[in-house]
């Protein structure tokens, strides 16, 4: 993985660690949740709904790096409880899509 890190970071594409908390929690399907997964926000314009999930600590750290990483003004940062969609598998990100069938 190093690797293609150093690869990646040799490109000139400039890498942003991003929180992430892995969480064994499994739905009643027995499929894992995404509880944790901060990556999958979803940005509408200049509105940012930021997933948070009840990790005091994590939901903290994430919401401290994405106020870090979108310092314009212009954007407004909103945290969404997001458990229950987690639940599914998913996050802000992935109920967003539109899709025309």
């Amino acid at each position: 993985m190093n690797s293609v890190l150093n690869k990646i970071e040799k490109s000139g594409i400039k890498i942003i660690p991003f929180p992430d908390v892995q969480i064994d929690d499994k739905n009643k399907d027995g499929d894992y949740t995404a509880k944790g997964n901060y990556i999958n926000f979803a940005q509408i314009g200049n509105y940012i709904l930021f997933p948070q999930f009840d990790l005091k600590k994590e939901d903290s750290q994430a919401l401290k790096k994405i106020t870090e990483i979108y310092t314009d003004k212009d954007y407004k940062i909103i945290p969404v409880l997001s458990n229950e969609i987690a639940n599914d598998g998913g996050v802000l990100n992935c109920i967003t899509w539109n899709i025309k069938q």
